[in-house]
């Protein structure tokens, strides 16, 4: 999973999986469900479109479309950079 930091609102749709943070979780609660705790936060799949405002860090596990990537701005280098 890699972090992005949302350039512009961002918008998930059902199915997508997440990383955040417990204070990011609570006001959404009633449209993810959380695969798994960890410390400060949690992996969560949405089961109803999310929004994120500008300046909101997210954890976005696969690939992202065309229209996502202009909109973050990545905070991890890919997998293939890190082993390169």
């Amino acid at each position: 999973m890699r972090a992005f930091r949302a350039a512009e609102l961002l918008t998930f749709s059902a199915g997508q999986r997440l990383a955040l943070k417990d204070s990011q979780i609570a006001p959404r609660a009633h449209s993810l469900t959380i695969v798994s705790k960890e410390k400060g936060g949690a992996v969560v799949e949405v089961k109803s479109p999310v929004q994120f405002k500008a300046g909101e860090v997210v954890g976005i596990d696969g690939d992202l479309a065309k229209d996502t990537i202009a909109r973050v701005i990545a905070l991890d280098p890919p997998a293939s950079a890190k082993t390169a």
